[in-house]
């Protein structure tokens, strides 16, 4: 295991601020320091990773990479020294506000935005790996478990372990099922979410906090609401939390529906101190920012979003209507965020994933995040799509969702597959013409955009082809 001590600058010229010096030594077999072999190949890649995961960030809510290298053997990495206290520490010493808590949350889910948009996953979002400094600003630390989409590195943990720590672990983190996504970290923030606010985890064995009993509620086991054990705790929040929790992970709320509904509970600029004071105080760079925190956009007079409580179908089609007009008119409304923390519940309920309503349901909020998010925000949500409707898709009327999913996952392809994106994207135009009613303009628009990006990639002939499929000139 590497070990990490506390450094200062001894050479000449101006002090420097303390540093962390993280050092994976050589394994030595006996006391004389001659005597050494090099560390196993796998804590080599996991530090390598790490080195790469930091360099990558480079101190956006994280510490700052500043060299690295090989000293007498010895692999270490410099970093920026972290002044301050874990969560851990904060939660056990003081009883923090709800705002100070959402302030918390707010800004971690800020981090990890740009975090995974640099196709990192945590793995191991848990108290103690999130520091506060003494004013107040948020820092999150240790990527040692770090997964990233380069091939080169991210197979450096023991096959078949489950990573992350115990009472934070995603479902998919304990099953081991293929390689994580940003939604893995986003149920760990659930976690924390329940943790700050109750002071214990959301799911405990009573007969021992034993492994495999914590796992099993993880993976099975409905978290109590927040609402339910907190008395006048907001409904939007609980609702969110909630969503976080959902066992699928193409089920989870993205950043932006998150930060939407966290903004209208954070601290705003002019707000008083929480009292009794916080030492850090989380809300401090909330109160005396000079801008609203990301997903804040309408005055704090007007609350966030509040979906009905369960699972209702009428008011579930009646939101489905709704996205789908907002989504027509090219709006960024709050209809997906209402529509998306139903989800969970309508693919629960008697309907089942692939209803009709539900399969729309889940492709609408998939359209939403990507036009929120970006392609690859919303891959995921499109290949999950895409499975389940393989063998059922063609017939109507689940042919429209099916053909939006494959168009999803074509966008998404291009740059990496571009000859599986385009049969994709003609698999799902050539069904246009046998539907009994023309696809929604909004589809017909998307297909063509989508096979804009392929023809200027050398398809000009599959495209052109697939092109007459479609409705509307």
């Amino acid at each position: 295991m590497a070990t990490v001590y506390r450094a200062e600058s001894t050479g000449p010229g101006p002090k420097h601020p303390d540093v962390a010096v993280k050092v994976l030594a050589s394994d030595r077999s006996s006391g004389y320091s001659n005597d050494r072999r090099p560390p196993c190949p796998d804590k080599v890649g996991r530090f390598e990773r790490e080195i790469s995961l930091l360099g990558r960030v480079q101190g956006r809510g994280t510490p700052l990479l500043i060299e690295h290298g090989v000293h007498e053997g010895d692999r270490f990495l410099v970093m920026e020294f972290v002044e301050g206290v874990n969560l851990d520490e904060f939660r056990k010493n003081q009883l923090p506000s709800r705002t100070a808590n959402v302030c918390i949350v707010h800004r971690l889910v800020e981090i990890l935005r740009d975090v995974h948009r640099e196709g990192i996953v945590h793995r191991d979002i848990k108290p103690a790996n999130i520091m506060l400094r003494s004013n107040g600003e948020l820092v999150l630390v240790d990527f040692g478990i770090g997964w990233n989409d380069d091939p080169r590195l991210a197979r450096h943990t023991m096959e078949g372990s489950s990573l992350g720590t115990l009472g934070f672990q995603a479902p998919e983190l304990i099953e081991i099922k293929g390689d994580p996504t940003p939604a893995a970290d986003i149920y760990s923030v659930a976690c924390l979410f329940f943790y700050l606010v109750m002071g214990y985890p959301v799911f405990k064995d009573k007969a021992g906090d034993s492994r495999n009993a914590l796992w099993n509620m993880h993976l099975n086991d409905v978290p109590p609401r927040l609402d339910a054990l907190v008395r006048g705790f907001p409904e939007d929040l609980a609702d969110l939390v909630q969503a976080m929790f959902a066992k699928a992970p193409a089920d989870r709320p993205a950043h932006a529906e998150i930060l939407r509904v966290l903004a209208a509970h954070v601290a705003r600029p002019g707000d008083p101190a929480p009292s009794p004071s916080l030492t850090p105080d989380p809300t401090r760079p909330f109160r005396e920012a000079g801008t609203a925190p990301s997903g804040l956009d309408r005055p704090r007079s007007v609350p966030a979003p509040r979906p009905p409580r369960g699972f209702d179908p009428v008011s579930f089609t009646a939101l489905i209507a709704e996205t789908e007009a907002e989504l027509g008119r090219g709006e960024a409304g709050v209809a997906h965020l209402r529509l998306g923390s139903l989800l969970p519940a309508a693919r629960r309920s008697r309907l089942g994933s692939t209803h009709p309503d539900v399969a729309l349901a889940r492709a609408l909020c998939a359209e939403a995040l990507r036009r929120e998010e970006g392609v690859e925000a919303a891959a995921g949500r499109w290949r999950t799509l895409v499975e389940d409707l393989r063998h059922v898709g063609s017939r109507e009327p689940l042919a429209a969702v099916y053909a939006e999913a494959l168009i999803g996952v074509a966008e998404s392809l291009i740059p990496t597959d571009p000859e599986t994106a385009v049969r994709l994207w003609y698999e799902a135009v050539s069904g246009f013409a046998g539907w009994s009613e023309p696809p929604v303009e909004r589809l017909v628009r998307r297909a063509r955009d989508v096979g804009g990006s392929l023809a200027s990639q050398g398809f000009e002939s599959e495209v052109t082809e697939g092109l007459g499929h479609l409705p509307y000139g």
